[in-house]
């Protein structure tokens, strides 16, 4: 196996993206079939990618933003890893009794109201408004830091630890095409086209207003857990939690308020979920060096 990938890697760029797509697509079916899950009524499938080397149960911000919500609605629910993105190729989504429902926000909207958990959500017009607000500019602005720091970034990518539950034999040909996928959506972006002296002063910016709207409160909103918590829990944690000194990592650890936020809720409803978590990961990574 190690003479093929030698080989393909010496061969056009093209051909080595259609032989890996090739069997790359013919493993992860195989793997699919394997699995064989049966999906049981009143538990939700959470289907997203993984797992990960990284210190966080799951690897992206919006499927942790799944899970917090389903803790606090206490309802029963699998963490299915696969590479199968869906009919809207598009991770996570999850199924519910017979049911697909995609992408985090619709995701947790609409479970909301099937699990009566309606009451995350703010009442008031004003304080509604800027629950929207909030969570769009997380989702949709601060995201792009941890995924440029996390995958582009020479001094501080940890892209080794994507690949742990894959087989040795896979990971040079589907690792490059990857990469490649995530610098083009970062400079899609934008975030990759700064200096990094602006990369860095955006973070900042970004760190000092949630960390000034959340002040001395509990949660965004004051003493009872929201929507917008779910956001910024689920992607400040992402960013806290690596051994790397990235610049979103010491944005945070410069306002008190934001770490204590996350180990706050992070103690509170990921006691043992996060270390568990991590136990699974090491088992699949020992799992894939037999294969």
């Amino acid at each position: 196996m190690d003479q093929i990938v030698t080989f393909l890697q010496n061969q056009n760029p093209i051909a080595i993206a259609a032989v890996a797509a090739a069997l790359a697509g013919a493993y992860f079916l195989k793997t699919k079939k394997k699995s064989g899950y049966k999906y049981e009524k009143d538990i939700v499938y959470v289907i997203a990618i993984g797992p990960t080397d990284l210190q966080v149960p799951h690897p992206s911000p919006f499927a942790l933003k799944v899970i917090l919500f389903l803790k606090l609605a206490n309802v029963p629910y699998k963490v299915i890893y696969s590479m199968d993105r869906g009919e809207r190729n598009k991770m996570p989504y999850v199924y519910y009794n017979g049911e697909h429902i995609y992408d985090s926000h619709f995701i947790i909207k609409q479970l909301a109201k099937k699990l009566n958990m309606t009451n995350l959500f703010q009442t008031n017009d004003q304080e509604r408004a800027n629950e929207i607000l909030i969570r769009r500019f997380i989702d949709e602005a601060v995201y792009w830091p941890l995924v440029y720091y996390r995958w582009v970034d020479e001094k501080t990518n940890e892209t080794h630890k994507f690949f742990v539950a894959a087989p040795k034999w896979i990971v040079p040909l589907i690792k490059p095409r990857l990469l490649a996928g995530v610098k083009n959506q970062c400079y899609q972006a934008g975030i990759s086209r700064y200096t990094e002296e602006e990369r860095v002063s955006l973070i900042n910016d970004d760190m000092f207003a949630l960390s000034t709207i959340l002040g001395n409160k509990t949660y965004l909103f004051g003493d009872q857990i929201g929507y917008s918590d779910i956001s910024m829990f689920s992607m400040l944690a992402e960013m806290w939690t690596t051994d790397i000194p990235t610049p979103a990592r010491n944005a945070i650890l410069t306002h008190p308020n934001l770490v204590e936020y996350i180990e706050r809720i992070k103690t509170k409803y990921f006691s043992v979920d996060w270390d568990q978590s991590l136990t699974t990961t090491r088992k699949l990574k020992n799992k894939s060096k037999q294969q």
